[in-house]
């Protein structure tokens, strides 16, 4: 069924894209971090502080919420399993 494999599809994109994000906030911070030996002055602090402000700590946010979308979509996937059945079943009926 349709609705069934979109459902499925749709989470395990998602979560792709969340391990892709993660991935890349990983890469990143450690790039800051190798940058941060050469930053200590209270300037290259700041800059760093802001780095990790807005952009590291937006991009683990969006991680979080990808992933709970993800979670709802095989949650909701599941709660309307029997609502696929019954339309397959009426489907095959009327054949």
């Amino acid at each position: 069924l349709f609705a069934e494999k979109a459902f499925k599809i749709a989470s395990q994109n998602l979560k792709r894209l969340a391990d892709d994000m993660e991935t890349l906030r990983k890469n990143v911070n450690q790039g800051l971090k190798d940058l941060e030996t050469g930053f200590q002055t209270p300037a290259g602090k700041k800059y760093v502080q802001t780095f990790q402000s807005k952009l590291l700590d937006p991009v683990k946010n969006q991680v979080i919420v990808i992933e709970h979308v993800a979670e709802n979509l095989i949650q909701a996937k599941t709660q309307y399993e029997s609502v696929f059945d019954e339309y397959k079943q009426l489907n095959n009926s009327i054949k």
